[in-house]
């Protein structure tokens, strides 16, 4: 199963377009992010970035585990919000 801090740490450097603001968005370092990344590329199985100078690209494998980890997420944040509101 895929690990949801490194699921979202993969959606904001891709939203944020480095590891750097990735890092600096989520209150976490650059080299945390980074572990998180090695972390699912691991569990995934393929390489989600490609190193492109100092920045980082999405691969095709990463840019598809990013649509479909935003929906996920967005779910989660929904059901979230349901469970919270039937308690209050």
């Amino acid at each position: 199963m895929m690990d949801l801090v490194a699921l979202r740490s993969l959606v904001a450097v891709a939203r944020d377009g480095s590891v750097v603001s990735a890092a600096a968005g989520l209150g976490y370092t650059p080299s945390a992010i980074s572990q998180q990344i090695k972390k699912l590329e691991s569990q995934a199985g393929v390489a989600l970035l490609e190193r492109v100078g100092r920045g980082v690209v999405l691969t095709e494998p990463g840019r598809l585990l990013v649509e479909r980890a935003e929906a996920i997420l967005a779910q989660l944040e929904e059901l979230t919000a349901s469970v919270q509101a039937g308690q209050g």
